[in-house]
């Protein structure tokens, strides 16, 4: 008797990452040596697999140009019909370790452009033992990263690259960026732990090797592709202990190179400033495409302007210390918290205050004016169009929210009054719409969208009174993704471990349910369950007019597919032809039923012929005729 394995839950793969990432911990605190003989020989495993499968490719290259040099063997070789298969075989496995990895994107700046930079880039490898860096790009993200791309994709010869975010360069001292810049390039370093630096590298390069097999489209790829799938993050679990002790050995170095003050602040300021200039510069910016028909032209170049005055007061700076101060250490990232990492260096959390110049000032100098201006233009192409399209939604809202408060509140419909709360809510930041919430609630407690907005404004104000709102909300299978979010977020916000991880559980359950629902509604087979269904009188009415409009359709019924999940329904539209159809008329006319009517949710559309016709059949003895 066979037995069915079904795979792992979200929750259960992440419960057996944490549990080996436990073990490694406790086999490292153990026994260091005896740990690092294991991954040594952990990480040799991905070698051999990789240099195995080459071996079977240059032997395979040596059997061809022994056949064809040796009579004997060919002969041997064409009676058995191998004379095409070998060099087959060696191109397939040829293609399956040929994979690319892509480099990491952004605006390459070289030592001419930005000398100040590159010194201190080209002193720190000196002093740090490390490799030199081949690429610098400036990039718009809050962060600055190393990575390892090789040149030979899975066989190796890297090319190092920093990723130096903008932002940082517009938050921090020349000083703080190069301790910064001191602790990634740490990573690479040749001194301190050589060996746990290695194998931190490795374990992204497994992870990128995984990514790069994703677009492989051979069977031995395949082969390859499911060995790392396994081996990746397995290796992650078991190294994670070394990969986080290199976090902490290039803090270490870093501050050895600086001072641990400057290491210090600058992770401090990289934990809060974001989130400062997220709600002082950002979202005020976006807001205004609320109101604003032409997108602007020179964000970036605003936003240097804005940094160059940025002054965060006692009480902001506090709060957001605070905040980033609850974060713990977890599992799911081998950084350690700020929190961790300030013990680790023996020195106080502070935001403190940005010396002047800034260090994008002081070290872009001689471009920063032009590279603002790319990055505007870069802007601007990305955002023009959603920007045109929010202003255009933006008039929309008002000229509806301006129809409907010109009707009286005992008329409006449900749907009406929960489009002027929300329409006010999103238009006029000085509006409280909790009161307004909580007054439809109370008239339309069925309506678990009401649980989620009233949820939502109650824990922004830290009431935990929202919880038992966000709670009813997640009955209802779309609500609980959002709802999940709400509440992730207010618990690292209040630090409460036990809340964070009941609602990552129901995060992980909901996020398999999407999946399953997703593969179950993305075929139909003979084995499928079909039921009976009731479609609404209005939308039936209006499949109906469309299915007349469509020639040769004759009949046309229509059930559901049961599905293990309940959420919208997903229906079976079964379609018998007047007169003779022939190949191509069948699929023009599946063109016109699957891309050009509108149905009442999702639809599978199958014809009353051929391989269709025993489904059409079940579909016809179950369901509801609608022509």
């Amino acid at each position: 008797m066979s037995t069915v394995v079904q795979p792992l839950s979200t929750t259960a793969q992440r419960e057996h990452f944490e549990a080996l990432a436990r073990e490694a911990e406790q086999a490292m605190a153990t026994s260091l040596p005896w740990y690092r003989v294991k991954m040594a020989l952990l990480a040799g495993l991905g070698y051999v697999v990789i240099f195995g499968t080459l071996a079977v490719l240059l032997l395979i290259g040596a059997l061809c140009v022994w056949a064809v040099l040796s009579g004997y063997l060919w002969v041997l070789l064409v009676k058995a019909k191998l004379l095409l298969a070998v060099p087959v075989i060696g191109f397939i496995l040829m293609r399956a370790l040929w994979v690319r990895i892509d480099a990491p994107t952004g605006r390459r700046v070289t030592k001419q452009d930005c000398p100040l930079l590159f010194e201190q880039i080209a002193d720190l490898c000196r002093r740090m033992k490390a490799p030199r860096i081949h690429r610098v790009l400036i990039v718009n993200d809050a962060n600055v990263s190393i990575a390892q791309i090789p040149r030979l994709g899975i066989f190796g010869w890297h090319r190092n690259y920093l990723v130096v975010g903008l932002p940082v360069l517009f938050m921090l001292s020349p000083e703080q960026v190069r301790a910064v810049l001191a602790h990634e390039i740490g990573h690479l370093s040749g001194n301190h732990s050589r060996f746990g630096g290695w194998i931190y590298r490795v374990r992204l390069s497994w992870f990128r090797i995984v990514a790069a097999f994703q677009h492989a489209d051979s069977w031995a790829s395949g082969l390859l592709a499911r060995f790392f799938y396994w081996y990746a993050p397995y290796f992650s679990a078991s190294s994670f202990a070394l990969a986080r002790a290199n976090e902490y050995e290039a803090d270490a170095a870093a501050a050895s190179l600086t001072s641990p003050q400057a290491v210090g602040s600058a992770l401090v300021a990289i934990s809060t400033v974001p989130l400062f200039d997220a709600e002082r510069y950002w979202e005020p910016f976006f807001k205004r495409a609320d109101r604003e028909s032409q997108v602007p032209r020179t964000p970036w170049s605003a936003y240097a302007s804005y940094a160059a005055q940025r002054r965060i007061d006692q009480s902001d700076a506090r709060a957001l210390v605070t905040q980033s101060l609850k974060r713990e250490t977890n599992y799911a990232d081998t950084h350690p918290s700020v929190a961790d990492r300030l013990n680790a260096l023996h020195i106080g959390a502070e935001l403190a205050s940005t010396s002047q110049p800034l260090a994008a000032e002081a070290w872009l100098a001689p471009i920063l004016p032009s590279l603002l201006t790319e990055f505007d233009h870069q802007w601007v192409q990305t955002h023009e169009d959603m920007w045109a399209q929010r202003f255009s939604q933006a008039q929309t809202l008002k000229a509806t929210l301006t129809e409907l408060e010109h009707k009286a509140p005992s008329s409006l419909s449900q749907d009406e009054r929960w489009n002027v709360i929300a329409m006010k809510e999103h238009l006029d930041p000085t509006y409280d719409p909790l009161p307004a919430y909580r007054q439809y609630h109370a008239d339309y407690p069925q309506d678990r969208a009401a649980d989620l907005a009233i949820g939502r404004l109650l824990l922004s104000k830290e009431d935990r009174a929202g919880l038992q709102y966000l709670t009813r909300a997640a009955e209802e299978f779309r609500l609980v993704g959002a709802a999940c979010q709400f509440v992730g977020s207010y618990a690292m916000r209040i630090g409460d471990k036990s809340l964070a991880e009941e609602w990552t559980r129901r995060a992980e359950g909901h996020y398999d349910a999407q999946v399953a629902t997703y593969r179950e509604r993305a075929t139909l087979s003979a084995a499928d369950t079909l039921t009976a269904t009731r479609v609404p009188p209005k939308q039936l009415a209006d499949l109906q007019d469309q299915l007349r409009k469509v020639e040769q359709v004759h009949h046309a019924w229509i059930c559901e597919k049961a599905t293990a999940v309940s959420t919208e329904p997903c229906y079976v539209l079964a379609v018998e032809l007047e007169g003779f159809t022939g190949p191509s008329e069948q699929q023009d006319l599946m063109r016109i039923l699957t891309s050009q009517v509108r149905y009442p949710g999702e639809t599978f559309v199958i014809l009353a012929t051929g391989d269709g016709k025993a489904m059409a059949e079940k579909v016809k003895g179950i369901g509801m005729q609608v022509i």
